[in-house]
């Protein structure tokens, strides 16, 4: 559309060009033919006095396109110092309908600029704070269950966890656990979201802490003195971000855990959610896990999340995977040997691994767009309101030959 424009505003400038040329060679030939010039001869004389005749056609054409682009230049500032002018007489004039206006467009885009901020992080980005998250995959379990239909669980056992420390196409695999738990005694007492996370679940993502440290492999297998790391938001709303806080004991359920760190800003490991605490999944699932999940291969509680090797495809490495799942529930009563495993991204949209993250992301970004769109309409409504009060105003500025574009801008 520009272009077919722009074309045809080259062609009119040539046209008037051409035409204010010819005028003035027919001109000058006829001055000299009243002289008693021959025509032919006259018409020669005229030719070599303008020169030659296709250079000052092209200069006057780029001189004429340069003051045609001018002319819109100025037009189009004098439209917008119009509308700012009527932008200003409205504030003005109806202070009421301004507030109205700017009160139903900040809801609707405020809306929409937080809905944003929540599906980027559940489709598009994935979890923040986590180092080459491209890298990461969620571990997907693809079983039958007793009724023979195959489903997709993020569930596995802690001994198929620790079978995947031995894959060679991946770079490591940690463990996690999500687990509400009682922070606190008495009045103060307040249910918390702690992740329970393998020992090298930091190191595995990339994180470095915020203040203090992350817990060691030994601490987290060790009974006895209990660790724990708070996440930043936590650390701020419970302890007023105070550094120290570090060394402090917190009673947890019916344990002491004693804080050796604080978790980088907006850090919630791999998935969107609300973490408070993280723990050493070995030593608080003692307590917290009921059933023999240290040995059994049929007790599915804990989540894997694994970094690929360089230049490993996920099918390599979900096919060792798989052979390493179905080595250790070799013989096992209970295990499906047809089970496999796939590596899905860990803010995976498509397929049997998407999580209901995508379905929460798709009805809030939903909500968020009829949001939107009924405060663009509410805002129409008013200004067309507005308009039918100036419509004979309007009608009178037309027959006087207004132009539509002037009208617009004054009515803005």
């Amino acid at each position: 559309m520009w272009r077919r424009t722009k074309d045809e505003a080259r062609r009119r400038v040539e046209q008037d060009i051409d035409d204010e040329l010819s005028f003035h060679f027919a001109s000058s030939a006829e001055e000299l033919q009243r002289d008693g010039m021959p025509p032919e001869r006259a018409r020669a004389v005229v030719r070599q006095r303008f020169g030659p005749l296709e250079r000052h056609r092209n200069r006057l054409i780029g001189l004429g396109l340069r003051r045609r682009a001018g002319d819109r230049r100025r037009a189009a500032m004098e439209v917008l110092a119009i509308s700012l002018r009527s932008v200003i007489r409205g504030v003005v004039r109806s202070p009421g309908f301004t507030v109205g206006v700017v009160g139903i467009l900040t809801l609707g885009l405020g809306v929409n600029a937080v809905t944003y901020g929540l599906v980027d992080r559940l489709v598009l980005s994935g979890p923040a704070g986590i180092e080459a998250a491209d890298q990461l995959r969620r571990v997907v379990l693809h079983r039958k269950n007793r009724s023979g239909a195959e489903v997709a669980i993020t569930d596995l056992g802690y001994l198929d966890y620790r079978d995947l420390l031995d894959a060679t196409q991946l770079a490591g695999a940690a463990g996690e656990s999500s687990a509400p738990l009682l922070f606190g005694s008495g009045e103060t007492a307040e249910r918390v979201q702690a992740l329970m996370v393998t020992a090298n679940y930091f190191d595995l993502l990339g994180v470095s802490p915020a203040v203090g440290r992350f817990f060691t492999a030994d601490e987290s297998e060790r009974q006895g003195a209990r660790v724990a790391v708070l996440s930043y938001s936590f650390w701020q709303r419970r302890f007023g971000a105070d550094p120290a806080v570090l060394g402090q004991v917190l009673q947890i359920e019916a344990n002491r855990y004693t804080i050796v760190g604080i978790a980088p800003r907006h850090f919630s490991g791999t998935a969107v959610r609300r973490v408070d605490l993280f723990l050493p999944l070995e030593a608080a699932a003692d307590e917290q896990v009921s059933g023999p999940w240290r040995t059994s291969r049929n007790f599915s509680w804990l989540g894997a999340v694994v970094r690929l090797r360089p230049g490993v495809t996920d099918t390599a490495a979900a096919s060792e995977a798989t052979a390493l799942y179905g080595q250790g529930h070799d013989g096992v009563t209970g295990s499906d040997p047809t089970a496999r495993i796939e590596l899905a991204p860990l803010n995976a949209v498509r397929g049997a691994a998407a999580s209901g993250e995508l379905g929460v992301a798709a009805l809030v970004g939903g909500v968020a767009l009829i949001v939107l769109l009924i405060a663009f309409a509410n805002v129409a409504n008013l200004f067309l309101a507005r308009a039918l009060r100036r419509h004979d105003q309007v009608a009178v500025r037309l027959a006087l030959g207004g132009g539509r574009l002037r009208l617009m801008a004054e009515q803005a």
